[in-house]
């Protein structure tokens, strides 16, 4: 703890160990960590950390030398950097006294006139809901006892039960318990021992196991770190092995109470309210006034209806394309605002209160049946949006699921998610290289060439080279030919096919027309071409020799023509690719090159010797089947490639039903707006009869208290005349004078019916609270401290009571008993003067948390000697019959 100045900067050296055994442990000590780092002043330690499981097979450790640093690893990094240890003591005895050494390695103390070593301090934590637990506990406290037998050990037990836990766990952690001390009876390993239960000494339970981890998280943080000093100042250890267990057993209490000002206003308001404006019920209203307002209150809530209906219906028709509002009010919204406003306004113009209270009374009916009404109208929209909702499961997720399910081949990953198997694969026949093509064309034109000048030097080998050549200049044109394979990109049931990925290219033949004119060109070329070396008489050996020419010549043309395709598995279809040529078989297409070779050997051979064209037209024939030659060739081997998107196209994916039909969240506030301003006109009390006395006060139940019934019993009395006072002074009228000005009650009224939050049901403490408010809201809390006069025996008396230590109830008080009360800064200036006469319980500064301004009350109780009474289910604790030996239990 600082001084009681409030100038101390920071606290320590303080050596501290944590050890936790068990899951309990652990998240409580998380839940530490997350407290310490949040510590606005900073602790020095060194502080060190143990981890072991239940049964102390694997122990991790670590240190630190703040305690902002604390923090507890993941679980992949305990696991990871956590040592076994087994039932090696050795092993244990040396990481605990690694880690000791670590922590005793602290600088000399600030204070010279201080101890010149350091006490260290340990808290084990224990998690009672695991019975292996207990001789964990103990092996790792004989350890740490060899290797520091001045260690000043707390024993932490947490039965981790609470009102969510399984009733069949309660008796387990208390045999636990019976067990773990029956252990430390016998050696001295602890000097005190408390328990932490989900159970107070009320009967109250906690909601949550988080509630338990937070609260021995925060008794950690006092008891062993910014309350040391104070506690253990009211606590007792053990100190010789004699010495009953019972005697330093205990629990404690944490509680935590914060400075709610907006109760503070209301309270004040309530009390302001009921003395000084209770008066206004009883005046009367104007001759004829009654009747208006009945009129008035039937025209607004026709207006709000229509305001409703027109709204429903607008949004009935642009269902299909509507957007959600980002926190924006919708025109019907502010259109009810304004006939509000509007309605109030003109109520308020003639004796605001009765006015109000007898337009309220005429509304409130007639709210209630529009409202009715308006649920009905949602009713039909819920309805409407949850049969929409099972049109698209039916068309997002059971209609592909019969889908997929009729392929008898489908297998599921689970319930909705179908396996699709291995990617497939499509095979066309590769596209003709363009530079095989320019290559092949040139050795058709020298092939070409060499038959004209064969001719021309009457030379018969150039000529059958000539032809030869050029057959072999077609095949390369051709060329390279095979199968590419290409997969399969899948894309759902109504994607688009340009979305699949890129086209795959493929080989693709002439037109058919267009092949049938090269060809014809073609024959025409070499009937020109080869004119000049008909013979001049045909005798019959010519014509043989033509006969045959012919014929190998035309089975050449059938092969090469007719050859049939390669096949493969994975073969595209035609109407996938159109035009697609396969790769030829090329022992057909060779067999036909052959015939054609042959028939130009024998069609050479068979000539006599060659000569050049001995006419202008054998020329001019000459010359224009070489062109046509060479024309009809390189069109139809001219490289043709196609280009087409190859798909597997699979049914659509069933969607996953997730979180099933939920309330449809709509784009508007009117039902919620309707709803809040009917229940806060139910809430009312509209006749004055039933209105509470100005000298009744309500009870402030136990527990609900705020920090300014502490302080005084008569504070809203206080701050009442503190508030009348200041009003005064500032507007020079009484409260009861503005509260009969028509203007202040539209603007309080109109503020509350639009955005309802007053739960008060007297109109005139909500008027009261908007002047209330505006006067806490310009006060800090210590300037509102200082207008009570505080009374320090009731503040330390109900400070104490506030934190109920969680034990069972006592059979006698117990005889050790400590606590402390440590107070924010606006608190503590106030009580500073007189906490010299403040009792036996001690009030400090909570100077550890500079940015809180609430009180914290920490209690520890000790000496359960007498025993204690059973918790639920369970027999009592009986009273010890020998000091060295733990009783045993017996009916209570």
């Amino acid at each position: 703890m600082g001084s009681k100045n409030g100038k101390k900067k920071g606290l320590g050296p303080l050596p501290t160990l944590f050890v936790g055994v068990g899951p309990c442990a652990e998240r409580t000590l998380s839940e530490f960590s997350g407290l310490a780092r949040r510590l606005t002043i900073p602790i020095q330690g060194p502080f060190g950390l143990v981890l072991a499981d239940s049964y102390c097979e694997d122990l991790f450790k670590c240190d630190w030398p703040w305690v902002s640093d604390f923090k507890i690893p993941d679980a992949s990094v305990l696991r990871d950097r956590s040592e076994f240890v087994g039932r090696d003591d050795a092993k244990l005895l040396t990481l605990l006294s690694s880690l000791v050494r670590r922590l005793r390695s602290v600088g000399q103390v600030a204070d010279p006139g201080g101890p010149g070593r350091l006490r260290m301090c340990g808290n084990v934590l224990l998690d009672l809901s695991d019975p292996g637990v207990v001789p964990s506990a103990v092996r790792l406290m004989q350890a740490l006892r060899k290797v520091d037998p001045a260690l000043d050990v707390t024993v932490l037990g947490l039965t981790d039960r609470t009102a969510v836990t399984d009733s069949t766990c309660d008796s387990k952690w208390f045999d636990v318990w019976k067990q773990l001390l029956a252990d430390l009876q016998n050696e001295p390993l602890a000097q005190r021992v408390y328990l932490l239960d989900g159970c107070d000494a009320e009967r109250t339970w906690l909601e949550r196991p988080e509630q338990l981890h937070q609260l021995g998280a925060e008794f950690l943080l006092h008891h062993g770190l910014t309350c040391r000093s104070l506690l253990r100042q009211g606590e007792r250890a053990r100190t010789a092995v004699t010495e009953s267990l019972l005697h330093v057993c205990g629990s404690f209490g944490c509680r935590t109470i914060q400075a709610d000002l907006s109760v503070v206003a209301e309270r004040i308001a309530e009390k302001v309210a009921a003395e000084d404006l209770r008066d206004l019920y009883a005046r009367p209203l104007p001759d004829g006034w009654a009747e208006s307002l009945d009129e008035q209150s039937q025209s607004l809530v026709e207006r709000i209806a229509g305001i409703c209906e027109k709204a429903h219906q607008t949004r009935a028709a642009s269902s299909n394309d509507r957007r959600d509002r980002s926190g924006g009010l919708l025109p019907g919204d502010t259109e009810i605002d304004e006939a509000v406003a509007k309605a109030i306004r003109n109520v308020c113009s003639r004796e605001p209160l009765p006015s109000l209270c007898h337009f309220f009374s005429c509304l409130q009916p007639k709210l209630g049946k529009l409202l009715t009404r308006y649920r009905l109208w949602e009713r039909v929209r819920i309805r409407r949006s949850v049969a929409d909702a099972f049109r698209r499961q039916e068309s997002s997720t059971y209609e592909p699921m019969r889908t997929w399910m009729s392929q008898p081949e489908t297998e599921w990953a689970d319930r909705f998610t179908p396996q699709q198997g291995d990617v497939s694969h499509v095979a066309v026949g590769r596209p003709a290289s363009r530079m095989g093509y320019l290559g092949g064309m040139l050795f058709l034109m020298i092939g070409l060439a060499s038959i004209s000048a064969g001719l021309i030097a009457r030379e018969m080998l150039f000529v059958i080279g000539g032809g030869l050549l050029s057959l072999a200049a077609s095949v390369l044109m051709t060329l390279p030919t095979g199968w590419v394979r290409h997969p399969r990109n899948r894309i759902r049931e109504g994607q688009d096919v340009s979305a699949s990925g890129p086209m795959a290219a493929y080989r693709k033949r002439p037109g058919r027309w267009g092949f049938c004119v090269a060809a014809g060109t073609i024959l025409a070329g070499l009937v020109g071409l080869t004119w000049p070396l008909w013979p001049g008489e045909w005798t019959s050996i010519s014509t043989v020799w033509a006969v045959a020419t012919a014929v190998i010549a035309s089975v050449g043309i059938a092969s090469v023509i007719g050859c049939p395709s390669q096949t493969h598995p994975d073969r595209v279809d035609r109407r996938e690719a159109l035009g697609h040529v396969s790769p030829p078989a090329w022992r057909c297409r060779g067999a036909g090159v052959a015939c054609l070779a042959l028939a130009w050997v024998v069609f050479c051979l068979g000539l006599p010797t060659p000569s050049a064209p001995q006419s202008t037209l054998q020329w001019v024939s000459h010359c224009v089947g070489l062109v046509l030659v060479a024309g009809g060739t390189g069109w139809i081997l001219l490289p043709r490639t196609g280009y087409a998107y190859f798909v597997d196209r699979v049914p659509k994916m069933p969607l996953p039903l997730v979180g099933g039909i939920g309330h449809p969240a709509g784009n508007h506030d009117m039902g919620p707006q309707l709803a809040a301003m009917t229940g806060w006109i139910n809430r009312l009390t509209l006749e004055p009869s039933r209105l509470p006395g100005a000298a009744a006060t309500a009870r402030v139940p136990r527990g609900r208290e705020i920090l300014f019934d502490f302080l005084a019993a008569d504070w809203e009395d206080q701050l009442a005349e503190a508030f009348r006072m200041a009003l005064e002074a500032r507007s020079g009228k009484s409260l009861l004078a503005l509260a009969l000005q028509p203007a202040l009650w539209t603007e309080c009224v109109t503020k509350e019916l639009q955005d309802p939050h007053a739960t008060s049901r007297d109109l005139t403490c909500v008027f009261t609270l908007q002047a209330v408010k505006a006067w806490i809201e310009s006060h800090t809390l210590a300037e509102l401290l200082s207008l009570i006069k505080v009374d320090v025996e009731r503040f330390a008396q109900m400070s104490v009571r506030l934190a109920v230590p969680h034990w069972p109830t006592p059979r006698l008080e117990p005889d050790f008993s400590a606590g402390v009360i440590a107070v924010a800064k606006p608190l503590w200036d106030l009580l500073a003067p007189v906490t010299q006469a403040a009792g036996p319980v001690p009030i400090v500064p909570l100077d550890w948390d500079i940015r809180s301004d609430a009180i914290v009350v920490v209690r520890i109780v000790q000496g359960l000697t007498e025993g204690w009474r059973g918790f639920p289910g369970l027999p009592g604790q009986a009273r010890e019959a020998d000091v060295g030996h733990v009783g045993q239990r017996e009916p209570s």
